[in-house]
């Protein structure tokens, strides 16, 4: 099968796992119910992490949809959100990444680096 083609079936694989996932999520967790990541945020994450771990899982689909609900439970939406763009935009230079390298930008990543790691390892990731 040829490149675009099965990343095409992946997405949409993957789009149909998160959407079945949010709208079947009804149980809360500790803090937050996990429900407040638009579809559009979790299909991109796991497309992102199926194509970092494609070559270490044997079913990398499963895992990232995993990770995303784990990461959901310890963030809001708004907090992941803030913490990728951090994360993301970390490495700009100069009087233009500065506010990227902020204490408040530091503690965002720090808390969405944390929330990576227990997903990877509930999910068998690492």
């Amino acid at each position: 099968m040829n490149e675009p083609l099965k990343f095409l079936r992946t997405l949409f694989s993957v789009l149909a796992l998160a959407t079945l996932l949010s709208a079947c999520s009804s149980t809360e967790s500790a803090k937050y119910s996990g429900n407040n990541y638009s579809t559009l945020a979790r299909v991109l994450y796991v497309d992102q992490c199926i194509r970092k771990h494609r070559r270490e899982l044997k079913e990398p689909l499963y895992a990232c949809a995993c990770m995303i609900d784990k990461i959901a439970e310890q963030l809001t939406f708004e907090e992941y959100e803030k913490a990728q763009t951090y994360l993301s935009a970390k490495a700009v230079a100069g009087e233009k990444g500065a506010i990227f390298r902020t204490e408040e930008a530091k503690a965002s990543r720090e808390q969405l680096e944390k929330a990576i790691s227990e997903a990877e390892s509930a999910c068998f990731v690492k």
